[in-house]
């Protein structure tokens, strides 16, 4: 059995745990949009069948509700804003480092 504070404790240890995993879920939403991007853009060499079908199917508000939890992470509008701003921005970044294969 555990104690009422044993109890709080471990559920305050658990909300924790999930705004460290939402953080890290919306890095790598960035991060994978970022790539979807670059290498959906016209001017990434590549064949077209190395580009990608598409990329995520929701808007960042949607997630932002589905993820929100009233005491550990509102994610109030800002939590989630510049998302595309901030995929667009890594999109920019790897277009920018992209080197040919034979120029190496």
């Amino acid at each position: 059995m555990s104690t009422v504070a044993e109890i709080v404790a471990a559920r305050k240890a658990a909300g924790e745990r999930y705004v460290a995993a939402v953080t890290e879920l919306r890095a790598a939403i960035t991060e994978l949009a970022g790539y979807d991007m670059a290498t959906a853009n016209k001017n990434f060499p590549c064949r077209n069948d190395d580009r990608p079908s598409g990329t995520f199917q929701v808007s960042p508000d949607e997630i932002r509700v589905m993820l929100r939890h009233p005491d550990f992470l509102t994610l109030s509008g800002a939590a989630w804003m510049g998302w595309h701003e901030s995929a667009q921005d890594r999109a920019d970044q790897i277009l920018k480092s992209v080197r040919l294969e034979d120029s190496e």
